[in-house]
Parts: structure tokens; C-alpha cells; sequence
């Protein structure tokens, strides 16, 4: 199934710009209501080598050469699952070394716990991005803040998109069109690395950037939101990009109607490592998030999740359930590929998550207590292997481009 989406550079809060990539809906059903769908992805992927988003990034060096691993392939797998859905995948704004790191998102400790080495800026932001992370540390709320204004701007840029298809349909006929949309292609390939990012938000107005950061804690600005935003949002992170999706719960207490609009947060094979972000949340983001209808759901799979034994589950994520636990939020735990042959490679099962990852499993999985300690204990959901290594999506479609490459 063929996906087509745009990519767009949107100006977030404090006038930091991050990349989207976008996709609306592809089936409609006036019985359901369309939601938002915001994936953050996380280290080593990036736009394939030699594609045309590759102008986008910042260091050729570090294009993703396994077209299975790419953004155009992750974005593919995460459309197949939300056909009715709008589809809003947010690229790190820093990547260095294939480590990425959402750093418009985070405050500053939890930047330097998440920047392995060096401190490369993307494109999307070098020009933009002048207030840095320490200018925001007595900034609540950055992180929604950020993602909220990301969302009116995406939101304003697809409404001029619109405005701007219905003046060339009344005024061009298709050729005129076709030749037009050629032409802008050759003239952005000419834009050099400096004014790559004026040339994709030169439509953006300084009214509307005033807006955004002048506003934020007014009670208008919450209303504006509200009216701008009508769909649900379900919260999707997957490895590095859970540290957005904790940030996010860190600042529950700050503000409240973003919670409103949240249907659902999907942990994708966090780890939750503690040398790559800090999962401590505060009682009182924990109480409001609890006054809230929201379900959180965590998708491991054994190497990311268990200790060289593979018997031990780690203790960061066994803290992390029963602090939710222990505020009624309900959350749902599930363990994937247990017991599966070494034949199949550890980094493609950690892809693999994003096919397999379901809010309703229940038909697939048995319970299983998995110990820590003789005195602790956690509910894992096991769920059931694939049989044949042909299910296995990630796998075959890393062999196979390799055998591509070969010949």
C-alpha cells in the first residue's frame, strides 16, 4: 500500500521549529472520530540516503542507508494502523552520531542525559532555535507547550495549503499546475543549507509567532487550543522518543486542558534506561493525570526490558508500573518475542514492535508474573510468538535490501 505525506518545518514555542512529517486520513467512516496521531521516533533512523526529504538534514553522513529503518519506512508501518486517522510523525530536532534527541521538548537535564556525544543541531532548528535550553529552565510546561504550538502551526500551514490548491485549481489549468509544482522542487534543490528553512516557512507571519509565545499562560490562548485542536490525541513514542512522552507526564500539573484531548500513550520498547532519561514523575503530575480517563500502554521486547540473564526484568520499568499503579492510572504492560530463536535479529524484533503493538491484544497473550526479587512482582502480559521467521516484517525486509545491495 503506497503512503504519500508532506513534510513540513513548523515553528513550536520559544520559536523552535521542528519537522513534521504528515499524512491525513486515507478512509473516512462517519461513525468514527479521527484522531491525532503523534509518533516521536527514536535513535539511528532518519530520512533514506538519497531520497528528497534528505534535504532536511543537516550532515549527509548520517542518512539512514537501510531503507527499512528509515522515516519513509517507519511512517509506512505506522499509516498501515491508522487508516483513519491523521498521521503526525515529529523528527528529533538534534542527531548526532545516529543518536537522536528531542531537545526542543526537554529541559536541559534531561538533554544532557540524553546527548551520548557532541551536540549537532538539524537544519530544522539551526536558524530558529536561538533561545537554548538554558534559557528555558524556569519555563513551565515547556514540553506541552512545545507540542501545542506545534499543532496550531502545522494546523495554520495545512489551512494555507488548502487555500493555496483551491486558487491554482480556479485560476491554472493542470499544466500550469504540474509546471508550477516542478518548478518550486528545482528552485528549493538550489536553496542553499542556510536558507533552507526561510524558504519553508517564509509564508509563516510574524503575527502568528507573537501569538504563540506571547500568549501561552493566557486563558484565551487555552480556548484558541481547544478550538484549534477538536480531535483526540493518542501520545505514540517509540524507544528515545519515550523521553518526550515522559517529559509530557512530568508536567501534567501545569496544564490541565492538554489532558482533556489525550485518548492514549503507547511506550514502544522504551528501556527505560537511566542513563538515557530520568522516568521520576512528581505526586502531584501523577494525582491529575490520574483525574483523567487515560490509558497508558508499554510494548517491551526482551533485550530492551531484561538483564543479560534474560530473567530479570529491570527495575526502572518495574518503579515505573507501580507508580502509575499506585495512583489508579490504569496502565497495561506487555512483553513480545519471548523465546524466539536467535535467528532472528535483536535490532529487526525492535522494529518489529511497531507492527505488533495493539491497544487490544487480549485474544493473543497469557499472564505471567515475572519476578524481580522473592518480595516483588509485576503482571507482564506475555504475548504469543510468531511461528514463521516470514511473519516477521522487520527481518525479511532488512535481508532482503541487504541483498539488494549485494547485487
Amino acid at each position: 500500500m503506497p503512503v504519500c505525506f508532506g513534510v513540513y518545518n513548523v515553528c513550536g514555542f520559544n520559536k523552535k521549529y521542528n519537522t513534521i512529517l504528515y499524512r491525513e486520513p486515507i478512509l473516512i467512516n462517519k461513525d468514527y472520530d479521527s484522531k491525532y496521531i503523534i509518533f516521536f521516533p527514536g535513535d539511528y533512523s532518519n530520512f533514506f540516503s538519497n531520497s528528497v526529504y534528505t534535504s532536511f538534514i543537516l550532515e549527509s553522513t548520517y542518512e539512514c542507508t537501510s531503507y527499512c529503518f528509515s522515516y519513509e519506512a517507519l511512517f509506512w508501518v505506522i499509516s498501515r494502523k491508522y487508516l483513519y486517522d491523521h498521521i503526525i510523525f515529529i523528527k528529533p530536532s538534534t542527531f548526532y552520531n545516529y543518536y537522536a534527541t528531542f531537545s526542543n521538548f526537554l529541559q536541559f537535564p534531561e538533554i544532557s542525559s540524553n546527548i551520548v556525544t557532541g551536540n549537532i543541531i538539524e537544519k530544522n532548528s539551526q536558524e530558529h532555535n536561538k533561545t537554548t535550553t538554558y534559557n528555558n529552565n524556569d519555563t513551565s510546561a515547556t514540553c506541552i507547550k512545545h507540542l501545542l504550538c506545534l499543532l496550531i502551526s502545522l494546523n495554520e500551514k495545512l489551512s494555507e495549503n488548502k487555500k493555496k490548491k483551491k486558487n491554482y485549481n480556479s485560476n491554472c489549468n493542470t499544466n500550469n499546475v504540474r509546471n508550477t509544482f516542478n518548478s518550486n522542487i528545482n528552485d528549493s534543490n538550489e536553496i542553499n543549507n542556510s536558507d533552507i528553512y526561510k524558504y519553508a516557512t517564509k509564508d509563516k507571519t510574524n503575527k502568528e509567532e507573537k501569538f504563540i509565545n506571547d500568549n501561552y499562560d493566557n486563558e484565551y490562548y487555552s480556548k484558541y487550543l481547544k478550538e484549534k485542536i477538536k480531535n483526540k490525541l493518542v501520545l505514540i513514542g517509540f524507544s528515545k522518543g519515550c523521553t518526550v512522552l515522559i517529559s509530557l507526564l512530568r508536567e501534567a500539573n501545569k496544564m490541565n486542558f492538554f489532558w482533556e484531548k489525550v485518548d492514549s500513550i503507547f511506550f514502544l520498547d522504551p528501556g527505560f534506561n537511566k542513563n538515557t532519561f530520568n522516568s521520576n514523575i512528581e505526586n502531584n503530575s501523577l494525582e491529575k493525570i490520574s483525574e483523567y480517563n487515560l490509558k497508558i500502554f508499554i510494548h517491551s521486547t526482551p533485550r530492551q526490558i531484561t538483564d543479560e540473564s534474560g530473567v530479570c526484568i529491570h527495575k526502572e520499568l518495574l518503579n515505573f508500573v507501580n507508580l502509575l499503579k499506585k495512583f489508579h492510572i490504569y496502565v497495561s504492560s506487555y512483553l513480545h518475542y519471548t523465546n524466539i530463536k536467535k535467528s532472528i535479529n535483536p535490532f529487526s524484533l525492535h522494529f518489529e514492535i511497531l507492527v505488533d503493538f495493539s491497544e487490544d491484544i487480549s485474544a493473543d497473550i497469557h499472564t505471567d508474573s515475572l519476578l524481580l526479587n522473592p518480595y516483588e512482582k509485576i503482571e507482564i502480559k506475555l504475548c504469543k510468538n510468531k511461528k514463521c521467521k516470514e511473519n516477521f516484517l522487520f527481518e525479511n525486509w532488512r535481508e532482503n535490501s541487504f541483498l539488494n545491495q549485494m547485487f
